[in-house]
């Protein structure tokens, strides 16, 4: 097929241009030579000589790593077979050039100067030395188990050798070599020479070779400590859990539930809620709402229209009956707002399916329901019934103290252990746990809270269960309107309305329906008035709650 268009010609040359510019720049590492010298002991000196073609990329140099892990087991499972690197000179094209050794589980060099830039073919010599590093295995042999150049290079390697000398014959001849296909091996009694040719980025040339020494060679362990840190944590955490629990219920009262009558003098049905369960939730708020309405603020009523004739589709129309600056609590104030505008007058009126539609209003009720939890939580701290954390949090900072002074000295008993994931972990979750849990009751939170269970247990009951009661008031609508709301706070609407199906009663003066039948009928009732809530709480935006390679040393390198 021709191309016919001149525009095709040019950006086909194009980008056989830029894919032979970038195939020729790459970089590559022409040779890589590792020259081992043993010593009696076990010990050995690596030279590498490095000959890396940097092409036409401007890098400052290179850097190489050698990894400290070996390739045994320890002896024991809490502690780590390890190696002992020493650098002991790095030169460039024959001459002494700037490296940096940085942080690393092992060696790490990065050679080169931060303001100078190079190009082209350039020869590195790393020479350090080598401790700890003999295989022992149980039936007494010994050898030289070596990665020699490491799986980081991210660039392919043309040409391998590694080169092992010893003297008096401490050279046997079992030998092997791993990671690449086509590994040549030989030499004599005083060195042996493994070579291999194109490696392939994340290739590596492991070399095994059995030696015989003079002397036992060292097995060098250290103690892992990292599963200390797992022991800290969980020490602390349990510590942090037993003085919390501790705190929190050390003022508790131990004493049976006695069914109440009436909620607690001077309370208002929201606050019961959250006394209860330390949050501010939907209930509570809804509560709040018909507290609202029973002194006169609002009145509700329930609608119906038809959708394309044929649905039913309720809606609530909520009317503002008192100005919002005459509430008696800023929390009072706070949840009219939810509904209303600050400047809002007397005898305006608003839908729930307009607030459930109004994005912006559903923005600013969330910011609302954040604050009158904050509230409420401060008026019951203010009225002491809650006690604040920070008596506890001055008891937490020593032992917190301690345990950062624990976690350092293990630092400097182990440089490989992260120090910073500990700490942070533990924090966050103790200071999390702190601030989700701390606030308690004080002698008086439990007592009311104990009167709010038993005013709960009163109106949870059946007709059957009041017998149990003694001296239990009438049922009367009065009580019905006036101990609603804390039924609702509490979670006992249903029941409490049961309670009150057979008795006739008038509907209260701010609630109506379309719907309603002439005889009031409480069961009825709840459930408009639980759509209501329902309604309400979607509205508002509040919420419910070896044959690859191996060996020890190990790593690689790169450019930089």
């Amino acid at each position: 097929m021709k191309l016919k268009r001149p525009a095709t010609h040019i950006l086909l040359g194009v980008g056989v241009w830029l894919a032979f510019f970038n195939f020729a720049s790459a970089e590559v590492i022409r040779s890589f030579t590792s020259d081992i010298d043993l010593a009696d002991e076990g010990s050995f000196v690596v030279t590498e000589t490095i000959v890396y073609d940097f092409e036409g990329a401007e890098k400052h140099g290179i850097y190489r790593n050698i990894r400290d892990s070996h390739a045994q087991e320890s002896s024991s499972w809490y502690k780590d077979r390890t190696i002992e690197l020493e650098l002991l000179s790095v030169t460039m094209d024959g001459s002494e050039v700037p490296y940096v050794i940085e942080s690393y589980d092992g060696l790490s060099v990065r050679i080169g100067d931060a303001d100078t830039t190079i190009s082209g073919v350039h020869e590195y010599v790393i020479k350090y030395n080598v401790d700890g590093a003999i295989a022992i295995y149980d039936d007494g042999r010994t050898e030289i188990y070596w990665n020699a150049t490491g799986d980081e290079w991210p660039v392919t390697i043309n040409s391998v050798k590694v080169n092992i000398s010893a003297i008096n014959g401490a050279l046997l001849p079992q030998q092997h070599c791993y990671g690449v296909s086509g590994c040549q091996i030989y030499g004599d009694g005083s060195y042996t020479t493994f070579s291999a040719q194109n490696l392939s980025v994340g290739q590596q040339l492991t070399v095994a070779k059995e030696v015989k020494l003079a002397i036992e060679p060292r097995v060098i362990e250290r103690y892992n400590l990292s599963w200390l840190w797992i022991a800290i944590i969980i020490a602390w955490f349990a510590v942090f859990i037993t003085i919390l629990y501790r705190w929190r219920t050390e003022n508790k009262i131990k004493s049976p539930i006695i069914a109440q009558y009436e909620p607690l003098p001077d309370f208002k049905p929201m606050f019961s809620g959250v006394l209860m369960d330390h949050r501010l939730d939907p209930n509570d708020v809804s509560a709040g709402i018909v507290h609202l309405a029973e002194h006169g603020f609002i009145t509700i009523k329930r609608t119906e229209d038809k959708v394309l004739g044929l649905f039913d589709v309720s809606d609530y129309e909520i009317t503002l009956k008192r100005p919002i600056t005459e509430t008696e609590t800023t929390f009072q104030s706070e949840l009219l707002k939810l509904l209303f505008k600050d400047d809002d007058v007397p005898e305006v009126i608003t839908k729930l399916s307009i607030l459930r539609n109004n994005t912006t209003k559903k923005q600013k009720n969330s910011v609302l329901l954040q604050k009158l939890q904050k509230a409420v939580t401060k008026d019951l701290l203010e009225r002491g019934y809650f006690e604040s954390g920070w008596h506890l949090l001055k008891i937490l900072i020593p032992i917190y103290a301690i345990v950062l002074l624990a976690l350092v000295a293990f630092a400097f008993a182990d440089d490989s252990i992260l120090l910073f994931e500990p700490i942070i972990v533990t924090t966050v979750g103790s200071f999390i746990a702190f601030a989700a849990y701390a606030n308690r009751y004080t002698k008086k939170g439990y007592e009311a809270l104990n009167h709010l269970k038993g005013f709960k247990e009163f109106m949870s009951v059946t007709d059957k269960e009041r017998f149990k009661f003694h001296n239990a008031p009438e049922k009367s609508p009065e009580q019905f309107m006036a101990f609603l709301p804390y039924a609702i706070a509490l979670g006992v609407d249903k029941k409490w309305t049961k309670l009150f199906e057979d008795i006739q009663m008038e509907p209260p003066s701010w609630y109506s329906s379309t719907g309603t039948a002439t005889v009031f009928n409480a069961a009825a009732f709840s459930t408009e008035l639980g759509a209501f809530t329902g309604a309400f709480s979607t509205s508002s935006g509040s919420s419910g709650g070896g044959s690859s390679g191996g060996g020890s040393g190990g790593g690689g390198g790169g450019s930089w």
